[in-house]
């Protein structure tokens, strides 16, 4: 997956409150909201699941079109990435001390 500095213009199609630690992908691409941000391996595991489904160019643009749309369609999509990032963090981090501070950053 690419990785890209924002731009402003698209920021501007986001309807949600933006911040500096907000990516957003689109189609095969994450977009960052810095140049400085550190994608983090599970984090980059939760946006591959988004570009999966997205499939394609159009795929994603109606996949953001829902997205934006409907809070249930959101809910699923995020809870599909979620548990991907989570099954990525179980595989990698055996503390169950450790997997729980990450399940409160995730969520």
């Amino acid at each position: 997956m690419k990785v890209k500095k924002r731009t402003s213009k698209l920021w501007k199609l986001f309807p949600f409150n933006l911040t500096e630690r907000t990516v957003v992908t689109f189609n095969n691409t994450l977009f960052t909201s810095s140049e400085n941000l550190t994608i983090s391996q599970d984090l980059m595991c939760h946006e591959a699941v988004h570009s999966e489904r997205q499939k394609n160019f159009f795929g994603a643009i109606i996949w953001w079109c829902r997205y934006i749309v409907s809070a249930k369609f959101r809910l699923q999509e995020e809870l599909i990435a979620y548990k991907r990032q989570m099954s990525f963090i179980e595989s990698v981090v055996k503390d169950k001390n450790t997997q729980f501070i990450y399940r409160r950053r995730c969520y």
